[in-house]
């Protein structure tokens, strides 16, 4: 994914010594923090104060989960989503890979603290006395 990239580093700047490792996906700024490593590849977006986020390449710029999928389904791009979207949103071209060591998604209903309204504290009564999925 990266090699274009690696390869031109290292054909401009032959002495460096450039090493290429992999990070823990759960904690990937440790080892830019710590000064174990000077540059990481990382999943955007990336909002930390003190690290600066450069020109990482990128495919198209998708402006919905829409044209995720037309992306994706072209073979221009992959799309890491919840389980649930194979259910809703299948499509001819397009597989669905589950990644069985990752954590599940999970999913909670969220509102605007000042609004909170009688029908909000009705609809979240509702959930909370909903059974359990076992």
């Amino acid at each position: 994914m990266i090699s274009d990239v690696v390869d031109r580093f290292r054909v401009r700047h032959p002495a460096a010594r450039l090493v290429h490792i992999d990070l823990n996906p759960v904690d990937p700024l440790t080892p830019l923090r710590n000064g174990e490593i000077d540059v990481a590849h990382l999943w955007l977006p990336v909002g930390e104060p003190d690290i600066t986020v450069g020109p990482i390449a990128r495919g198209r710029v998708v402006a919905s989960w829409d044209d995720q999928l037309k992306v994706a389904s072209a073979g221009e791009a992959v799309i890491a989503c919840p389980a649930e979207a194979a259910r809703f949103y299948p499509r001819p071209n397009l597989v669905f890979l589950p990644v069985r060591d990752a954590a599940p998604v999970r999913w909670a209903f969220a509102w605007h603290t000042a609004a909170t309204n009688p029908v909000i504290r009705s609809f979240i009564d509702a959930v909370e006395t909903a059974p359990t999925d076992t």
